[in-house]
């Protein structure tokens, strides 16, 4: 399988694990509050997910998900780079993905309600870790798309480089990766300020699709879980 293509299937496949535990807990709990569909006020997912066999259910499918990404980080994650030292940002990026997705494990496990101190610790270091990981990630030199290449093209692209970014329209495309990197913490922002569900709902969807920009770089690249060099 394609890297690029296992990258897109496991984002969606993600995304509408999200979605289908919001969509159990606003439609099968008869004793809600108030139902998602007279108000979504204060509806987060953390708060969603605080709901007696929910929480299990919830639990197993967040650990496997932070399972598989922390598998995914430092085995699939920018496969070419292998030298720590010499690529010590793209450990850095492994490290913050890897992070974040083990405090997504915390967020199963700890619930809102009996432990809310772990949970909300856990939920501020995952948005505030792929927040910074998303920013980092525009900078990595070896990347096809980064900011110095956006900003001063006659510095940092060959005049061969600048025919491929003309013909693959990298200029839009990375102009819409810088836009999703920044919609992230702003819907976060949104939430804290308006209380309102579907602003973190956003941020979270716009979190689990944003690493397919990552595999833009390996698009022909097979599938492996060694770090090899090719």
């Amino acid at each position: 399988m394609w890297f690029l293509l296992f990258v897109w299937l496991f984002a969606i496949i993600q995304a509408v694990g999200v979605a289908l535990i919001i969509t159990l807990r606003c439609i099968l709990d008869d004793t809600l509050l108030t139902s998602c569909s007279d108000s979504l006020e204060g509806k987060s997912l953390s708060w969603l997910l605080d709901w007696y066999w929910l929480q299990t259910f919830s639990a197993v499918l967040l650990g496997g998900a932070a399972f598989l990404n922390i598998w995914f980080a430092f085995g699939l994650l920018y496969p070419c780079y292998r030298d720590p030292y010499k690529h010590w940002y793209i450990w850095l990026m492994r490290m913050l993905h890897a992070g974040w997705f083990f405090g997504v494990a915390l967020v199963g496990v700890f619930d809102l309600n009996e432990h809310h101190d772990f949970h909300m610790t856990a939920a501020f270091w995952l948005f505030i870790a792929l927040s910074l990981e998303c920013i980092l990630v525009l900078f990595i030199p070896e990347n096809i798309c980064n900011i110095q290449k956006l900003v001063r093209p006659s510095v940092y692209l060959t005049e061969a480089e600048d025919k491929i970014w003309d013909a693959n329209n990298y200029r839009i495309w990375f102009s819409l990766q810088i836009l999703h990197a920044l919609l992230i913490p702003m819907f976060a922002l949104f939430y804290f300020f308006f209380d309102w569900g579907p602003h973190e709902w956003m941020s979270i969807w716009l979190i689990l699709f944003y690493y397919c920009w990552f595999a833009r770089d390996h698009d022909d690249e097979i599938v492996h879980t060694d770090l090899v060099e090719h």
